[in-house]
């Protein structure tokens, strides 16, 4: 270690060049440190070279599952401590999502090299509109929406997604992009966004793969399906009212009493850009809601009551506020 001796005498360690580098965040990244130590191949890697020189078809089917830090260990060069963490830390992030959990460990270890983990706070963006599509966002805590601004700079809201819903679909499809912001709407965001080109990759050889692919369009075909009811609910208590029992049902509990507590402190500024009306309007129905006993708003979220006494939604009631236009 050289020491650097500074004006006021005191001494500050310099790095010398031949120290290790500090590991990157990412698998992709972190394992880069572990490539100049490839120098001697397994028997299981050369079997599965001399098999694609031979032209086995199984042989390929194994060389797309081995990801690149299954063939270094195999090989007997380990990656460094710190990417071996961090890739089986994604690995067992991957076993949590319900489309993942039968994968074998080669799979998700194939998935996890060209994966990361994001953790983001209310407000932090994912993705803007128009980036390239590369990359799909599970996400596993707290809630992230897509939006998007119209010609007046009005934001609007496409859908919400919680635990174990996929975000940026788009980039299942190629050369698309983004066609919307992704953005945290609570703090404590954690998502696993992985790189579409290697599910699509695995997935024309492993059928399961290509079942999963499938079962999360679905599921977001379903969250926006979600987010339709909710603006075409009718007027504004109804628009409310569904949006109550849609987080209650995707992000809270009920109780014996048929109450139901949301964990999630919506903003009245949040809930307004969701079901499409004014501010104030949003602030005027629930103070309503408060004073009837239907539901109770805390700095912790919601605990919903009887939202089934909530009356004007029906064809034939009058609007509380006219809608926003073209909403």
């Amino acid at each position: 270690m050289v020491e650097k001796t500074t004006r006021g005498g005191r001494r500050t360690p310099l790095p010398r060049s031949d120290e290790a580098p500090a590991v990157a965040g990412t698998a992709t990244d972190a394992r880069a440190a572990g490539k100049a130590g490839a120098g001697t191949e397994g028997p299981d890697l050369q079997e599965v070279r001399q098999g694609l020189h031979a032209g086995d078809p199984r042989a390929k089917k194994r060389s797309v599952v081995l990801s690149r830090s299954a063939m270094l260990r195999r090989a007997g060069a380990a990656p460094a401590p710190a990417s071996s963490q961090l890739e089986a830390d994604i690995v067992a992030k991957l076993r949590e999502i319900e489309e993942f959990r039968k994968f074998g460990k080669l799979t998700l270890e194939s998935i996890a090299a060209e994966s990361e983990l994001r953790r983001l706070r209310a407000g932090g963006r994912l993705w803007t509109t128009g980036e390239s599509a590369r990359q799909v966002a599970i996400v596993l805590s707290g809630i992230v929406k897509l939006a998007r601004k119209n010609l007046d700079g009005d934001s609007f809201t496409y859908g919400m997604f919680g635990p174990g819903d996929p975000v940026g679909v788009p980039a299942l499809m190629a050369n698309r992009r983004y066609p919307t912001d992704a953005v945290a709407m609570s703090n404590g965001v954690e998502v696993i966004l992985i790189n579409v080109a290697r599910l699509n990759e695995l997935a024309r050889t492993d059928p399961a793969v290509g079942v999963a692919l499938m079962r999360l369009l679905l599921k977001f075909i379903e969250v926006m399906r979600s987010k339709i009811e909710i603006t075409s609910a009718g007027f504004v208590p109804c628009r409310l009212q569904v949006l109550m029992l849609y987080l209650a049902d995707h992000f809270g509990h009920w109780d014996a009493e048929g109450h139901a507590t949301v964990p999630l402190a919506l903003t009245r500024e949040q809930i307004a850009e969701i079901i499409g009306v004014r501010l104030e309007t949003v602030v005027r129905e629930l103070k309503r809601w408060e004073r009837e006993g239907w539901i109770d708003i805390s700095s912790r979220g919601y605990v919903i009551k009887h939202l089934n006494l909530v009356g004007g939604c029906d064809a034939g009631s009058n609007p509380v506020e006219p809608l926003l236009p073209g909403r």
